[in-house]
């Protein structure tokens, strides 16, 4: 039997990989703060999901030379490229459930990201430090006051930034996990919450 779920984000995706194929590369690349390359095999979009690369060419999205068959990667770049979003970064830090017109599931995402990070790293300040290293996040200074703060470019116009609390006699360990204001002009705040999923997944594993 068809899973109707499934079936229903494969349209989607189709429906949006047409539009994001459809763009003017050359305009969408500056937009997007990606890579434009023009060859012989025809145009092409270079950019990073956290610490993997992608190539968006006018067949759809590639990675590692191979048409890519994530489809969770697929619509997030998608509806990341034919947003184009324009707005300037704010300052102003949210959690996801807080965007306006979040849908209510996103402070699921939100809570259950943040808390498989405390409970991964309660009491090992310095695997955190390595694993953020390691998946392309940087030390962020002035943000909120903690243990450990991080900023990750989950897309190139999309930073996370990521606050940390060890565990201590009296506190579990604590994170908090925010995006700057301008994040809904870029992408759809639905996709954003799997795009932290996935981003927590990624930083806990070994």
């Amino acid at each position: 039997m068809t899973n109707p779920s499934v079936s229903s984000y494969e349209q989607l995706c189709r429906e949006i990989e047409k539009e994001s194929i459809s763009a003017d590369f050359k305009e969408a690349a500056v937009a997007i703060g990606g890579k434009f390359i023009s060859a012989d095999g025809g145009e092409v979009i270079t950019l990073k999901m956290i610490d993997t690369s992608y190539e968006l060419r006018k067949k759809g999205l590639f990675q590692d030379n191979e048409y890519c068959g994530d489809l969770w990667a697929k619509i997030i770049i998608y509806d990341y490229v034919r947003k184009r979003g324009r707005s300037p970064m704010t300052g102003e830090l949210l959690p996801l459930d807080l965007f306006p017109h979040a849908p209510s599931h996103t402070k699921a995402f939100q809570g259950n990201a943040q808390k498989k990070i405390a409970a991964k790293f309660e009491k090992d300040l310095p695997g955190l430090r390595r694993r953020c290293v390691a998946i392309g996040g940087s030390e962020a200074k002035g943000k909120l006051k903690a243990d450990c703060n991080a900023r990750f470019d989950l897309l190139p116009h999309v930073p996370l930034y990521l606050s940390f609390w060890s565990a201590d006699e009296e506190f579990g360990a604590d994170c908090k996990l925010l995006f700057d204001s301008s994040a809904k002009d870029y992408i759809d705040i639905s996709y954003l919450a799997y795009l932290l999923e996935r981003f927590a997944e990624k930083l806990v594993s070994d």
